[in-house]
């Protein structure tokens, strides 16, 4: 079975529809690649803003585990403190009464 090619032909007022509708889908591709581009750039922006404000906590949450260690440290001491005087008081009351035995 042989196989017939048909052959289409179009007048040339067609081909200029045809092409002109193809570059008015163009130019809206264009158009809406251009917003999609102007909203990545904005995206980009603001996850710019956000790595910055994401290192700026970082730094705050370091600098707040630096002041929490110093006042834990501070407290330690006021702890020990108060327990050697409280044993110092405890010592003392029992050396007086030890004496007066």
């Amino acid at each position: 079975m042989d196989e017939k090619k048909i052959k289409k032909t179009y007048s040339e007022d067609h081909v200029v529809a045809i092409l002109e509708k193809i570059q008015d889908d163009f130019k809206v591709f264009g158009e809406k690649l251009d917003g999609v581009s102007q909203t990545v750039n904005l995206l980009v922006e603001d996850m710019d803003e956000v790595k910055a404000n994401i290192v700026d906590i970082k730094i705050e949450i370091k600098d707040i585990k630096s002041e929490i260690k110093n006042i834990n440290g501070k407290l330690d001491d006021k702890v020990d403190a108060k327990i050697t005087d409280d044993h110092e008081k405890r010592i003392f009351k029992l050396e007086k009464a030890a004496q007066g035995v």
